[in-house]
């Protein structure tokens, strides 16, 4: 895709009303794989605090190893979930 945007853009004999757009698209395929990451982290972080807040409530006697595991557990079954919706 990067490849095609560029022969668009760099080529002379190209609208520019085409060369505009074809920058537009990829500044916003920019935007949108940040805004992808940023999801990602809000979502990793809401699943890793409700794992140590039931632990906490639980008063449970887990090692910060398994409830890392939990979290990151937590996390793939978001991930998955938001995939399949």
């Amino acid at each position: 895709m990067d490849q095609g945007f560029t022969a668009t853009v760099n080529d002379t004999g190209v609208n520019e009303n085409i060369r505009n757009i074809a920058f537009e698209t990829g500044t916003l395929s920019a935007r949108i794989a940040v805004l992808e990451r940023l999801a990602e982290r809000v979502l990793f972080v809401n699943c890793a605090a409700y794992v140590y807040a039931r632990h906490a409530v639980l008063n449970g006697s887990r090692n910060e190893d398994e409830l890392q595991a939990e979290a990151q557990a937590a996390f793939q079954r978001q991930l998955k979930i938001a995939e399949d919706g």
